[in-house]
This record gives structure tokens, C-alpha cells and sequence, in this order.
């Protein structure tokens, strides 16, 4: 008799146990349903910022979302950097693009006809790039701000010795520490032969510092 009862207990406890565990899962996903993304990082973490180096060829393109309002974008920013202790890599050209949205939130067809080719001529922390007569805004989806290294021929020299090891003598960007709430994805497309790494947009695991201004 006592291990009837025994045997009710527990399968009631189990059911219990069950109830409750299925409660919570319910409840994860009711909260992962009402997730927001910020639209901004904290004072904090802007200040814990980073430079990033490339290599030739390569894209970097950061999110940059609608705004209430709807305004035509006057200048592309960009928070271009020297890397490893090197002086005046942030001084060498690179190029500039937009990019539309895909259907999976990650870059597409660039929108300029051509890449703009830059080069900073300032100590400034934006470099500045005027696109107002494209008449330019921001569709629902949002938009991609592109920053494109050049062909190796077009740099002085191949590669250099920094504190952080060998890399290739190219411009370098800031970027911010990643937040996984934070809107502004950025992802990385490098040419070379692993199909599983490159020629495609991959997300990166960090905010490249690029931004539009109205």
C-alpha cells in the first residue's frame, strides 16, 4: 500500500514539475517575442572602442536603420584609424559605398552606380564623405554603409611589422565592443579560396564605427 501511495506521489510531483518546466518555457518565449533591439550604445560602452585591421579587398559594411525623420543623407561617416601603433595608415585610400538590405538583414546591391574613392587629409575623428547630390534616403529597411579596401597594387607597400604581428599596409576602422542588442550589425565579405569563410557577408562580432549624417 505504502508503494502505491509512493508511486502516486511522485507522478504527481513529476506532473507538477512538468506543469511548471513547460511554463517557463512558454515564458521565454514570450519574452523572446517582445525583444527590442537599441537603437543606441550607452556613454560606457562608446568609450571602449577598438581599431580593426583588413586586408586587401575587403568590405566592411555596418547597419544603419531608418530615422523618424525623412531626411535625404547628406554626408557618409567614417571613424577611420591607424592599427598596432603604425602612423598613417588612416591617411591611405579606400573606397565607399551603400548597400540595400537582402531578404536575410545582411548586405545586398550596392547603391551608388560607382564605388566613391576617399582618402583622409585631416586629423579629424570623422572622414567625411559628401554623396548630397545623389538625393539619397533611407528606405523602411534601412541601408548599409560600405567601407572597401583596394587592390594591393594600390598601396605602397605589402605588409608591415605592427605590435600586434604582421598585417597588411591598409586603412584601419574603429569599431565598438559587440552588443547583441544593439541595431547596428556589421559584417565583413573577404575574398579567398574557403568557400565557408569568404566571398560572402559574414557578421561580425563587433560594431564597425561608420554612420550617415543628414
Amino acid at each position: 500500500m505504502k508503494t502505491k501511495n509512493f508511486s502516486k506521489l511522485f507522478i504527481i510531483l513529476l506532473l507538477t514539475f512538468q506543469s511548471v518546466f513547460s511554463q517557463e518555457k512558454l515564458d521565454a518565449v514570450i519574452v523572446n517575442s517582445n525583444f527590442k533591439s537599441k537603437q543606441e550604445l550607452s556613454f560606457f560602452e562608446k568609450l571602449n572602442s577598438f581599431e580593426t585591421n583588413f586586408s586587401w579587398t575587403d568590405k566592411a559594411a555596418t547597419y544603419i536603420p531608418k530615422s523618424s525623420e525623412n531626411k535625404e543623407i547628406k554626408n557618409l561617416l567614417f571613424s577611420v584609424s591607424d592599427y598596432g601603433g603604425i602612423t598613417n595608415l588612416k591617411y591611405l585610400p579606400f573606397k565607399v559605398n551603400l548597400y540595400t538590405v537582402d531578404s536575410l538583414r545582411m548586405p545586398g546591391k550596392p547603391i551608388l552606380e560607382q564605388d566613391i574613392l576617399v582618402k583622409k587629409d585631416d586629423n579629424e575623428y570623422w572622414t567625411k564623405v559628401d554623396i548630397s547630390k545623389s538625393k539619397i534616403t533611407i528606405p523602411d529597411e534601412g541601408i548599409f554603409v560600405v567601407f572597401i579596401l583596394l587592390e594591393k597594387e594600390n598601396y605602397p607597400t605589402d605588409f608591415i611589422y605592427s605590435k600586434k604581428g604582421l598585417i597588411a599596409v591598409v586603412p584601419a576602422l574603429k569599431a565598438y565592443r559587440y552588443s547583441k542588442t544593439y541595431i547596428r550589425k556589421s559584417y565583413i565579405y573577404r575574398q579567398c579560396n574557403y568557400p565557408e569563410k569568404c566571398n560572402i557577408w559574414l557578421p561580425e562580432h563587433s560594431h564597425f564605427i561608420m554612420d550617415v549624417e543628414y
